[in-house]
């Protein structure tokens, strides 16, 4: 999950204290928290898409573009994850550019979500 942030791999507990606490936050807000130092090779395909999800979010981007962010997500991960990208996108005025195939969910996010980001 830490690639290339690092010229070598550090331990978790020797990053700064701001990097440990955005993972930790990330990972309740995605339901991971118990499991976020266990093996990666244990996770289920939606516990992958949740870390690759933490890693987007993790250095507060300008721009944030998702690709179907919600495959594999259970439908309580799926409502908190897109709470937390508006949450994301109106304090910190990140431009999120989402590509969404799903009839329903584009559906869903045509007006409030999908219209602001592309025309901000």
């Amino acid at each position: 999950m830490l690639y290339g942030l690092y010229p070598f791999r550090p331990t978790f507990g020797t990053m700064p204290k701001v990097y440990r606490d955005k993972v930790h936050e990330l990972a309740e807000l995605l339901g991971i928290k118990d499991e976020i130092f266990r093996p990666i090779k244990t996770f289920s395909g939606g516990m992958k898409r949740k870390l690759e999800i933490m890693r987007s979010l993790l250095h507060n981007p300008k721009v944030l573009f998702l690709d179907e962010p919600t495959v594999g997500l259970d439908p309580a991960s799926r409502r908190t994850l897109w709470q937390y990208i508006r949450q994301v996108q109106a304090t910190s005025g990140t431009t999120v550019l989402v590509a969404i195939y799903s009839a329903s969910a584009s559906h869903e996010w045509h007006d409030s979500f999908l219209n602001h980001a592309l025309f901000r």
